[in-house]
């Protein structure tokens, strides 16, 4: 193993060290040092002033990429103002969250790429929405993982992502169809949001489609407003949103390499 440093930790962390090293008890060793090292050097060191902490964090920070809680209620409250505490709001109008659970057993969440489009329409007169939401999830992981890495218990092919793909939203769903074939979804609610659940399996260089239709109303005499949630990941998601009236009037665009945590109207 060579040296770890600011230039290489993320992908070692992530991804090398499970291809250089194949015994768990020296990895965890290894990891153990690496830690303790990085601890050592926060509390034991001088951190940057706030200004450079900013603009350290602040990408990360708008991402959703990074998020804070502490026992103070005073805290919290600056948390949430600073939109790095984690909690998931309820939307007023509308609002869309993808979140992919490993379902494994494995390490291969680190090699999951994910692509995401939400498109829509609102009929202004009768405030009739309908949208509809594209998953893509494509797996890169090496076909040479050890097995604690890329196997699995269910008797996949090694290297296969098995995840549980939920898409939380405001409206009820009508459609449902993986690769173009209709399916069935777990359904829940949470924290005020509909759920819609249900396993995946990527194998290794390939890419599944997950699609889903809803429908709902816009609140007479409330204006269209969309929240979209992040999740943290190691590739960043690739999304873009088009929302219209049905004139063709644009209420939401955008397209970008994340969904950001912030209101869209």
């Amino acid at each position: 193993m060579g040296a770890v440093a600011a230039s290489n930790a993320v992908e070692y962390l992530l991804r090398d060290q499970y291809v250089e090293i194949d015994d768990d008890d020296v990895r965890d060793a290894v990891l153990e040092a690496i830690t303790s090292e990085l601890i050592e050097d926060v509390f034991d060191g001088d951190l940057p002033g706030p200004r450079v902490l900013a603009q350290t964090l602040g990408p990360a920070m708008a991402e959703g990429r990074l998020a804070v809680w502490s026992l103070h209620d005073d805290d919290q409250a600056l948390l949430r103002a600073a939109g790095i505490s984690g909690e998931l709001p309820t939307p007023a109008v509308d609002g869309l969250a993808v979140v992919t659970n490993n379902g494994g057993a494995n390490k291969l969440d680190a090699y999951l790429r994910r692509s995401i489009v939400y498109e829509g329409v609102v009929d202004e007169p009768s405030g009739e929405l309908r949208t509809t939401v594209t998953v893509r999830l494509a797996n890169d992981a090496p076909d040479d993982l050890p097995p604690d890495a890329g196997g699995n218990p269910f008797g996949l092919p090694k290297g296969t992502n098995r995840s549980y793909l939920s898409i939380y939203s405001l409206l009820e769903f009508n459609l449902a169809e993986l690769e173009g074939v209709p399916v069935g979804m777990e359904v829940e609610q949470e924290l005020g949001w509909n759920v819609y659940s249900r396993f995946v399996e990527i194998p290794p260089g390939g890419e599944i489609e997950l699609r889903l239709g809803f429908s709902g109303t816009v609140p007479e005499g409330t204006p269209y407003e969309l929240l979209l949630r992040s999740q943290a990941l190691t590739y960043p998601d690739v999304a873009r949103v088009d929302i219209r009236t049905t004139d063709g009037e644009i209420l939401v665009q955008s397209h970008g390499t994340r969904f950001s945590v912030q209101w869209l109207s």
